[in-house]
């Protein structure tokens, strides 16, 4: 009898309002970012590719069509104007469970117009992605995102977007170019901490190192951290554990017949990062054959165009919604956990108290307006009633913002942005 083929793998697709739901009341394997950063460093980009990979929409356009920009000035300027939220089931990344996370994004502004959503969208999540252009660096609207991460002492997460740009450099002028951003993200970071009165916990816990960046170039849907380097790039550290890998991989180090050295020259042509990661690179880019270098060892793709073929084997590589992924479940806290120690509730939090809520900004869709709310405490269940500045009105419904779309649910649980 002749063995039946297997069955096609599933579809990814958005959850549905009881899928949502379901994964909602799961507060250990929810998180809640905002993704900020100065104007045309590639947010929308980076976020169309968690979308694609949420089923929200075809890869192939992922990184060009930016869906979250569904405003015609969005579309017609190029740039983001309002913050907009979408909740994204996605794969665990952790080897200690096998249950699918909530993901919920926003979307923010980066042009200082809009500085005020931004600032929104910071108070309705417990991280943020800062994405910064590997070129341009650090800008005068990155040092504002920091300020507004700060104040709400959000866990923020480093992405280097671009990197693609600095093909044309040596690999130790960018490798050099590279550690300069680091640096600079740190000292906004600290100087946003120093303006906040941040305590010296959340200062050193925010400090971003080799657990919290991401290189990335959004629009082409391929990144890494340093942890994804690290698993790829062992057999050349003679096969060292990955978590020593990846704390030494942006260092001052170079790797000799498998032992890591330290080097006395900063970012010198010898240095690991350079050899290993942005020397092959840059060449695979250029459309070189390195299949050979252990950065892309056994890497395969039936593309035939060099650009195509760079670019397939980078995105299968080093999947951006992998890197992203995996970086926020790890480094960012549940909300359970962050809306402990939210600074709306600097004394303390009671826990069992009646059912609580901020709304941070009311916007308009289909005629209607919304409050983008947050539930802080308790469950929100439609026909209930809740006190609203001292009136008493009962909850005529619920919805989860998906994007452009919103969709009707019955209950939002602690922790849910919704409208």
């Amino acid at each position: 009898m002749a063995q039946q083929p297997p069955p096609p793998p599933e579809r990814k697709r958005l959850p549905t309002a009881q899928e949502l739901s379901a994964l909602q009341k799961d507060t250990d394997q929810c998180r809640t970012i905002c993704v900020i950063g100065h104007v045309d460093h590639g947010k929308s980009s980076l976020v169309d590719w968690l979308l694609a990979d949420g089923g929200a929409m075809p890869p192939r356009l992922a990184g060009t069509l930016r869906l979250m920009d569904d405003l015609p000035d969005e579309q017609e300027r190029g740039i983001t104007l309002r913050a907009s939220a979408v909740s994204l089931r996605c794969p665990s990344p952790l080897k200690t469970s096998t249950k699918d996370f909530l993901l919920t994004i926003i979307d923010s502004p980066g042009h200082v117009d809009f500085a005020h959503d931004a600032c929104a969208a910071c108070r309705l999540s417990d991280g943020c992605l800062v994405v910064v252009d590997a070129v341009e660096g650090v800008r005068v609207q990155t040092r504002g995102a920091l300020r507004a991460a700060c104040a709400e002492r959000l866990k923020p997460l480093l992405v280097v977007n671009k990197l693609d740009r600095l093909r044309h450099h040596e690999p130790s002028e960018a490798f050099a170019a590279l550690r300069r951003i680091v640096e600079a993200a740190n000292a906004a970071l600290h100087e946003a901490c120093a303006v906040n009165a941040c305590s010296p916990t959340y200062e050193e816990s925010s400090t971003f190192s080799y657990q919290s960046i991401i290189f990335a170039s959004a629009k082409d849907g391929w990144a890494f951290g340093l942890r994804e380097l690290a698993k790829v790039l062992r057999p050349a550290f003679g096969n060292a554990p990955i978590t020593a890998i990846e704390r030494v991989l942006f260092d001052d180090v170079t790797v000799d017949d498998g032992k890591v050295k330290k080097l006395r020259t900063p970012c010198s042509s010898d240095a690991a990062f350079a050899t290993l990661v942005l020397s092959p690179l840059f060449k695979l880019l250029d459309g070189d054959d390195v299949l050979s270098e252990p950065l892309l060892a056994g890497a395969s793709t039936t593309a035939k165009k060099k650009e195509d073929k760079a670019l397939a084997l980078l995105r299968r590589r080093f999947p951006l919604a992998r890197a992203v992924q995996r970086c926020v479940v790890t480094q960012v806290p549940p909300p359970i956990t962050a809306l402990r120690d939210h600074v709306m509730f600097p004394h303390s939090f009671d826990e069992d108290g009646p059912a609580l809520a901020y709304c941070a900004k009311f916007f308009e869709n289909s005629g209607c307006v919304y409050g983008a709310c947050r539930v802080l405490r308790g469950v929100l269940r439609v026909g209930e009633l809740i006190t609203v500045d001292g009136v008493e009105v009962q909850i005529d419904a619920l919805y989860a913002m998906m994007g452009s779309d919103l969709l009707s649910i019955d209950e939002a649980p602690r922790g849910s942005i919704i409208a």
